[in-house]
């Protein structure tokens, strides 16, 4: 895929189907991330980091009390957010939700 191309959601859901029981660390590239990033992390319950590139105006909104807002097992007490341009960390700390 080139580097002006987005991952559309059919693309997004057919990478979680195949990958969802194995994959640990994900990169992707979005154009417009809308509900994309949620559904990646409500559906891959094995991921530990997620690298999302947002060509375009960056998404500060993507912070913590997004991830909180969002349907997921994830909060500020089991996950980060480092915010670097168009870049977004997430580590996504499995362990403590096993405890």
């Amino acid at each position: 895929m080139r580097r002006s191309q987005s991952i559309s959601r059919n693309e997004i859901e057919q990478i979680t189907r195949i990958f969802s029981s194995k994959c640990q660390h994900l990169s992707l590239y979005f154009k417009f991330p809308d509900d994309k990033i949620s559904f990646i992390l409500q559906n891959m319950p094995q991921l530990y980091t997620l690298h999302v590139n947002i060509y375009g105006k960056t998404y500060s909104t993507l912070d913590i009390k997004w991830l909180e807002k969002q349907q997921t097992t994830f909060n500020a007490s089991n996950s980060t957010i480092v915010i670097n341009g168009h870049d977004h960390y997430f580590w996504l700390d499995k362990t403590l939700l096993k405890k």
